[in-house]
C-alpha cells in the first residue's frame, strides 16, 4: 500500500538510507480511508485532548502551547482552529493511539520491517508553512492524503543522524534548494534520515493539504554492538572488569581489548541481542485486542485458526517457540511449541487435533492464546 508499485527488493537496494523517493500515483483515493478532514473534526468534538497531542506550527511565527490550551494544557478547540485560519499547520501527534485505521497502518509496518512506527497527521493551509527547513532523525513515509504539498530539499552536512543528533538550524543553513518534488493526493514519498527538508502546501484550489507522516526507527549498527556488549557482560565476568586500574590512568591493553571484541563476533551472540531488541519492538507496539470481548470461549471442539494481525513474527531456538505479537512475547517450550507452530501455518484446525498434547494441554494452550488474541474460534 505504501511503496506499491515499487518492489521492496527495489526500495532497500536504491534508496533506503540513500536518497528520497516519490512515488507518483494516478489514484486520489489512495489513502483516503486512512484519515480525513472530517476525522479530524470529530476527534477536535469529542473528548479531552491534551498539548503536545494536538499542537499547530507555523514557520512564519513562534506559536506558544498557552495561545491555545487551557487548564492542564487541555486544548481549547476553538482557539486551535482560529491558528489554522491564520495559516498554522495543524498536527495530531502519534495519531495510531486516535485512528484504528492508522494503529493498523503502524501495525502493518512494524510486522513487515521489523522497526518501531509512530504517525502523525499534518493538516495546512494553502500556501503556508508549518516547519522551517530541518531534517529528521529517524526515516519518515510521506502519505500525501488529500491536497498538494511541495516538498523542497537542501544540502546537508550530517548522514543518518542518531535519535538524539537534533536538528540545530544555527548550524545548518539551509539556503540552496536542490530538488524538488510535488505531491498530490494518493503518493507517497521516503525521505531518508538526515535529508535537509521543508514543505509548503499548494494548489489552484483553497483545498488544504492532508498527509500522514509515518516515522520508522530501524535498528543501526551502534544499537546492535551496544546490545551485544550487554549480552556478553551478562555472562562473562571479564565485560565487567574496571577499564582502568585504581589510581592510574593507564590505557587498557589492545591485546585484552581485542581478545574481548573477537568474542562478540559470535553467531549465537548476534541471535540473542538481536532477539532481545525485536521483543522490545514487539512490547512497544499498540495491542489489537478487537474481538477478544465477543469471541466464544474455546472447547477442544472448536475449530480455531490464527489471527495473523496480531502476529510480528516467531522465532525457534533449540526446543523453544518465541512468538511476538503486538504488545507482548510469548515464549513455548516443546511440545507446546510445536502446536502453536501447527497453528501459524494458517489453517483452520480443530483444537482437539493439536499435535503432541493430551486433551488438557490442547485446552489450556488454546485458552492462552485467545486469551492474547492470537487466534479466533471459526466455527463449533
Amino acid at each position: 500500500m505504501i511503496l506499491s508499485p515499487v518492489s521492496s527488493d527495489t526500495f532497500f537496494s536504491r534508496y533506503w538510507e540513500q536518497q528520497p523517493l516519490h512515488i507518483a500515483r494516478k489514484d486520489s483515493g489512495h489513502f483516503g480511508s486512512l484519515i480525513s478532514v472530517s476525522a479530524i473534526e470529530e476527534l477536535l468534538s469529542t473528548g479531552e485532548l491534551y498539548f503536545p497531542d494536538v499542537q499547530v506550527v507555523n514557520a512564519e511565527q513562534s506559536i506558544a502551547s498557552s495561545d491555545y490550551t487551557i487548564e492542564r494544557n487541555r486544548i481549547n478547540s476553538h482557539r486551535l482552529i482560529q491558528h489554522y485560519k491564520e495559516g498554522a499547520t495543524l498536527i495530531v501527534s502519534q495519531a495510531q493511539l486516535k485512528f484504528p485505521a492508522l494503529a493498523d497502518l503502524c501495525r502493518s509496518v512494524t510486522k513487515s520491517l521489523q522497526m518501531k512506527c509512530q504517525s502523525n497527521v499534518y493538516l495546512s493551509p494553502t500556501g503556508h508553512q508549518g516547519f522551517k527547513s530541518h531534517y529528521d532523525t529517524h526515516d519518515v513515509f510521506i502519505l500525501q492524503v488529500s491536497g498538494q504539498k511541495k516538498f523542497r530539499f537542501y544540502p546537508s552536512d550530517i548522514e543518518l543522524p542518531f535519535t538524539d543528533d537534533t536538528y540545530n538550524p544555527d548550524l545548518n543553513t539551509a539556503t540552496e534548494i536542490i530538488n524538488e518534488v510535488d505531491l498530490g493526493p494518493g503518493d507517497t514519498l521516503y525521505i531518508p534520515r538526515g535529508v535537509v527538508h521543508d514543505a509548503v502546501a499548494h494548489g489552484v484550489t483553497d483545498e488544504p493539504s492532508l498527509h500522514i507522516t509515518l516515522g520508522v526507527f530501524p535498528i543501526v549498527i551502534r544499537d546492535l554492538l551496544q546490545t551485544m556488549v550487554q549480552v556478553a557482560a551478562e555472562e562473562n565476568v571479564d565485560f565487567r572488569r574496571s577499564a582502568m586500574p585504581p589510581g592510574r590512568l593507564q590505557k587498557p591493553q589492545v591485546a585484552e581489548l581485542q581478545e574481548l571484541f573477537e568474542q562478540l563476533a559470535d553467531e549465537d551472540l548476534l541471535t540473542t541481542a538481536l532477539a532481545r531488541i525485536t521483543d522490545d519492538i514487539a512490547v512497544d507496539s499498540n495491542a489489537d485486542i478487537r474481538g477478544s470481548l465477543s469471541s466464544p470461549s474455546v472447547t477442544l471442539e472448536s475449530k480455531v485458526v490464527i489471527n495473523e494481525s496480531t502476529i510480528l513474527g516467531s522465532e525457534r531456538q533449540g526446543d523453544e517457540l518465541t512468538l511476538r505479537l503486538v504488545s507482548q512475547v510469548m515464549t513455548f517450550a516443546d511440545p507446546l511449541g510445536q502446536a502453536v507452530e501447527s497453528l501459524l501455518q494458517g489453517t483452520p484446525l480443530l483444537v482437539a487435533s493439536l499435535p503432541g498434547l493430551d486433551a488438557q494441554q490442547q485446552l489450556a494452550v488454546c485458552q492462552h492464546l485467545q486469551q492474547a488474541n492470537v487466534i479466533k474460534v471459526v466455527s463449533a
